[in-house]
């Protein structure tokens, strides 16, 4: 069966789709900052360094890495947001697609590689193919949601076995 939903393109959905499917990743850029000055801190100072470098780690990832995402959402929505104005559409079945007006990207189930599902959408990752999709919850009835959801947990346990 394929689920097939319409989302009108929005700056707020966008950018709590591109929050929820960076968090991971910018948690970890986090860590990796906050333990590099870290080993800074105790090369030069003993304890006290490495306490005051991990301070410094957390303001800077705070001050600089939050913002910079927001920054770096907001560019993107600008440079690729539809100019006319018209619905995306999702379809996930044996194909998932994404449709506009002047795109079409298909990629076929069986070639999910990852599956994040989190409360805003879902994030798939395709196997020989460094594209990853993003597709909104909101698109779709809540009973189509709760299908998607099976769908795709079914088919992250199958790519796992090939």
């Amino acid at each position: 069966m394929t689920y097939v939903g319409e989302i009108e393109p929005a700056y707020g959905p966008y950018r709590r789709l591109q929050l929820g499917a960076a968090r991971r990743t910018m948690l970890q850029l986090a860590f990796v900052i906050t333990a590099l000055m870290a080993v800074v801190g105790a090369v030069q100072g003993g304890i006290l360094g490495v306490l005051s470098t991990v301070v410094a780690a957390v303001i800077v990832c705070a001050v600089i890495g939050y913002p910079g995402l927001e920054l770096l959402i907001w560019v993107n929505w600008r440079r690729a947001r539809p100019s006319t104005g018209a619905p995306a559409r999702y379809e996930v079945g044996p194909t998932v697609s994404f449709v506009t007006d002047d795109t079409r990207m298909d990629f076929q189930l069986s070639a999910l590689r990852s599956a994040r599902a989190f409360r805003d959408g879902w994030f798939l990752q395709f196997r020989g193919n460094s594209v990853a999709l993003v597709v909104p919850r909101a698109a779709f009835s809540y009973e189509d949601a709760i299908a998607i959801d099976a769908l795709l947990l079914r088919e992250v346990k199958l790519a796992g076995k090939r």
